[in-house]
């Protein structure tokens, strides 16, 4: 589809292991993922942020992540496409709900799921 990247191995931080540590009130019911390219915004729902596999990475196959591909830090959600995944990161902010981001405003499914998304497996 052009949104997803295969073979490569990401190092970081789970960001349920985040959510666990911050505990963040009840009433915040998504994330906001804030990118240091402006205007680039993403949200996902509390039960999407906290799969086992979505992370912060730091890495990209063993090295640090290279700034093209979104150092210091980028959101990696490997059930979605890549679209939903934050490079460049800057802040998270709890919110309470999720709503359209960059790409969602542009006529992207807000829940990203690959094969059944965008047209996808329907």
């Amino acid at each position: 589809t052009g949104w997803t990247v295969q073979d490569v191995h990401w190092g970081g931080v789970r960001l349920g292991d985040v959510l666990a540590r911050a505990r963040p009130q009840a009433s915040g019911h998504a994330l906001r993922f804030v990118s240091m390219e402006v205007p680039y915004v993403d949200y996902l729902t509390m039960p999407q942020a906290s799969l086992r596999d979505v992370m912060l990475a730091y890495e990209m196959d063993g090295k640090p992540l290279p700034r093209e591909h979104g150092a210091p830090v980028r959101l990696i959600i490997p059930e979605m496409y890549g679209y939903k995944n934050v490079k460049w990161l800057q802040g998270i902010d709890v919110v309470p709900e999720a709503v359209n981001g960059y790409w969602e405003d542009l006529g992207y499914d807000r829940n990203a799921w690959v094969g059944r998304s965008n047209g996808y497996g329907t």
